[in-house]
């Protein structure tokens, strides 16, 4: 990964000043303009950096609905959960909870909303109450943040910032080792450090003492917010430059902001390998026409210089630092390896000098994938591997394509990259016409830009007059009639029929984008756009499919060979498989990080596999359920286990151990989803342990389940097991992890109705017995917390709620709920949040 992104918004301001409205559509137009810029500019959303100003007033509602927001963000950019790094602002602070706490003495009690928002994304953080400011440290990629809270003074009378200098360097000591001194430097805080920007009020009282710790200390850059207008410098002082750089108000009203500044938030990108920090400034414009209809980001025209680019010398390569440092003590002293390979939440983010030694081919499901000719179907769930396998034949076509090159040869193909989701279903609302036409575009497109990428590495005359020729002849073709794909087609195989003979495209997230309905039309939708890409030239492909989201026809082998990569692991035959391939991923894994390549720490090293009823190796697997990314996601935590016991390499870790992590995992799980989801969860739970099965319907309630398993398939804790047809109701069942965290029992000792508590293979099999709950089973209803009503006056995000004859207002109404609905809320004085319709 030599390109790392840095994505900053700032003064978000979720509550009345808000300017996406409520619910926000927020997180949806920035992550696509995100995306869009991570294709054009190659770099990788790494980090999701928030500095500041969260809220408006600091109230829980305000803070419940930034972190669905950014949490929305997180998943969808793939940013793993550590790197979304955040700072309080002036707006976090409750002045409600500011005047109680001044009249009871508790001048912490201002931050306790924050501490809650807080707590949900990371809980070993704490800004107001620990001795030091929260730090996170990037082994992986050689980089440093210190996270301050600049608003302690902050009261109701005195607006100035203020960093508390002891808690800064107490932050700092920790990295003042030698194994650091090559790691970028990052600083987030709200106000500004400089004192530049002319208003007192927008940087710190202590300015000049910050600035001086944090220069001694070789700090690069400097990330603000506060002054609702983006900035950046670069200042160097006896050879050490540092980079200030502050975004603007990224969702405030126009009331908060500067006359004529639009709202603001920043891309910046380091370049490990041009050693440069290079910022993408972006601002809102309401009238802009983009794919999700009127308002989007664009290019900040504000700044002269859009990309600004500054050097920093001291920045190594990532894989440099990987190479060159021992990133963690215990990782060196007892497992023997530079670092935790396992902390790639997706293939997307494993540079690709690393994929080729990563990938696990398994001949029975791989093979008739992996050849440069022909065409395949690769199904699979979210984490199966599909990008992973996608990935490995760009990489893997693209060496036999430089090979056939230098021997003077036609190459058998070359690969294309293609991800669908690039494309939004707003291009297409109208006709399935217009569903072809926009992926068209995307594979005209992409193929273009990869021959052109290949002309410019390859710097061959020969090649080089052959793009001018295609484009001449593209341009040629433009205003005749045929499809682009087909003028793609038929102008490639004229030009370049001697470099290559086919076009292989590998198309990823098919089934997320397209329509239900551009598979069911057996003639002009998926058939017909599968039947025009066969007929307009060179193409082979490889299409990436969920199987659970679209119509059989897409497990029809006329469409090319089914390749599927799912693994039912209730199964001994897909069970065996899957342990098999686990193996073998982490070996690769593990080596690619060992000390000592010839003698490579392995598998056993890490879990001890005895497989008998004491196999942690078999836990983990249920865990995982079969997906790549969730199994390597749990090894990323059985890493860290290991590492910080007190015991040698020698001891690997044991099924009780492995309980223990996946128990931590559940927990994490379930802090992501919100106050009453949870509640919701454990009040089924309980009602499914009571019969014994981790399987039940809950007739009349789906809309009240969905939280539970609409979210990214590999985080749900609770999954479909059978859609509801007719009179039968859906199956559901939680998740492996979460029965465990739970104790809700998922094995019966073989042939007999006693539960087997060891929950394994040998001794156990699988409870299949589904339970029916009805809401009286539930004390979800019943909760002091959670009041059931009805909406009896309803204004546009506004409702009167009536409840045990007291009135509850609700500010944060979604779309579809009228005067009358009976619903169950939560309660937070005489507020109402997060309402669910019984």
């Amino acid at each position: 990964m030599d390109r790392i992104g840095i994505v900053q918004v700032s003064d978000l301001q979720f509550g009345a000043k808000h300017v996406f409205g409520q619910p926000s559509s927020f997180s949806r137009k920035l992550c696509f303009d995100i995306l869009q810029l991570s294709e054009k500019h190659r770099f990788t959303p790494v980090y999701l950096v928030v500095s500041g100003d969260i809220t408006e007033t600091g109230a829980i509602s305000e803070f419940i609905e930034a972190h669905n927001q950014l949490e929305a963000v997180r998943q969808e950019l793939m940013i793993d959960s550590d790197a979304l790094l955040y700072v309080p602002g002036n707006h976090d602070i409750s002045w409600k909870l500011f005047d109680m706490g001044t009249d009871i003495g508790d001048i912490t009690l201002k931050y306790r909303n924050f501490h809650q928002f807080e707590h949900k994304f990371q809980k070993d953080w704490n800004f107001e109450f620990s001795p030091a400011f929260p730090t996170h440290i990037d082994y992986r990629l050689g980089m440093v943040f210190v996270l301050l809270n600049s608003c302690e003074k902050e009261t109701s009378k005195y607006h100035r910032g203020f960093v508390d200098p002891d808690r800064l360097i107490s932050a700092l000591t920790p990295i003042e080792s030698n194994p650091f001194d090559s790691y970028c430097r990052v600083c987030v805080l709200h106000h500004r450090i400089d004192n530049v920007a002319g208003d007192e009020k927008s940087y710190l009282e202590n300015a000049p003492e910050i600035n001086a710790i944090l220069r001694e200390r070789r700090f690069n850059i400097i990330l603000s917010g506060h002054m609702h207008q983006s900035m950046i410098r670069q200042e160097t002082i006896n050879s050490h430059s540092v980079i200030y750089a502050g975004t603007g108000s990224t969702a405030v009203d126009k009331s908060q902001r500067y006359d004529g500044t639009q709202n603001q938030y920043t891309i910046h990108v380091i370049d490990t390998r041009a050693k440069s920090f290079e910022s993408y400034w972006r601002a809102y414009n309401p009238n802009s026409i983009t794919k999700y209809g009127k308002g989007g980001w664009v290019a900040d025209n504000t700044h002269e210089q859009n990309p600004v680019t500054f050097i920093i010398p001291s920045i190594k390569e990532a894989y440099s630092v990987k190479e060159d440092i021992y990133l963690d003590a215990n990782l060196v002293t007892k497992l023997h390896i530079r670092s935790n390979p396992f902390t790639y939440s997706n293939a997307e983010k494993i540079n690709g000098r690393l994929i080729l030694d990563l990938f696990v081919e398994n001949k029975a499901r791989h093979q008739s994938a992996l050849r440069m000719v022909g065409d395949a179907i690769i199904r699979g769930r979210r984490g199966s591997g599909k990008t992973m396998l996608l990935r490995y034949l760009k990489i893997l076509g693209t060496l036999q394509f430089d090979e056939a090159i230098r021997a003077n040869k036609a190459a058998e193909s070359l690969p294309v990259m293609i991800n669908l989701s690039w494309i939004h279903s707003s291009e297409w609302k109208t006709t399935v016409d217009n569903v072809v036409s926009a992926a068209d575009r995307l594979i005209y497109d992409s193929v273009l830009e990869a021959i052109q990428e290949k002309k410019n590495q390859l710097n061959l005359p020969s090649f080089d007059r052959a793009f001018h020729n295609l484009k001449q002849r593209l341009k040629i073709l433009e205003n005749k009639e045929g499809s682009l794909i087909s003028k793609m087609g038929g102008a490639v195989h004229e030009t370049f029929s001697h470099f290559f003979k086919h076009l292989l495209l590998l198309i990823d997230e098919v089934a997320p984008v397209f329509p239900t309905e551009f598979f069911s039309n057996p003639e002009t939708g998926f058939v017909g756009w599968m039947n025009s890409i066969r007929n307009s030239g060179p193409y082979n492909t490889r299409i990436a499919v969920y199987p659970n989201d679209v119509a059989d026809i897409l497990n029809e082998d006329r469409f090319g060979t089914v390749v599927n990569l799912d693994y039912s692991v209730r199964t001994d035959d897909d069970y065996c498989a899957f342990r098999e391939y686990c193996i073998s991923l982490m070996d690769r894994y593990l080596k690619s990080v060992s000390m000592d390549v010839s003698k490579p720490i392995k598998a056993e090293n890490i879990l001890f596999l005895s497989g008998d009823f004491n196999d942690p190796l078999e836990q983990v697997i249920y865990a995982s359920d079969g997906s790549s990314r969730r199994f390597l996601s749990l090894i990323d935590k059985c890493i860290n286990k290991l590492a910080n016991k007190p015991i040698p390499l020698e001891s690997p870790l044991n099924k009780s151990e492995i309980i223990d992590v996946i128990n931590d995992f559940a927990g994490n799980l379930l802090v992501g989803y919100n106050t009453s989801s949870q509640e919701l969860a454990k009040s089924l739970a309980k009602a499914c342990k009571k019969q014994v099965t981790f399987r039940f319907r809950f007739p009349g309630y789906s809309s009240l389940l969905s939280s539970l398993y609409a979210s990214r398939e590999e985080l749900n804790i609770v999954k479909i097991v059978e859609s509801g047809t007719g009179q039968r109701g859906t199956t559901y069942e939680f998740t492996y992890p979460y029965c465990v965290y739970m104790d809700v029992q998922t094995h019966y000792i073989k042939e007999s109705r006693k539960v087997c508590n060891q929950r394994d293979r040998q001794t156990g099999e699988w409870i299949t017995i589904v339970t029916t709950i009805q809401r009286e089973h539930l004390d979800f209803f019943d909760t002091e917390l959670r009041k059931t009503g009805k909406i009896i006056e309803i204004d546009r995000t506004m409702a009167v709620i009536l409840c045990e004859g007291m009135e509850y207002l609700c500010d944060e109404v979604q779309e579809g709920f009228a005067v009358g609905d009976e619903i169950s809320f939560l309660i937070s004085e005489d507020s109402a949040y997060d309402l669910t319709r019984i």
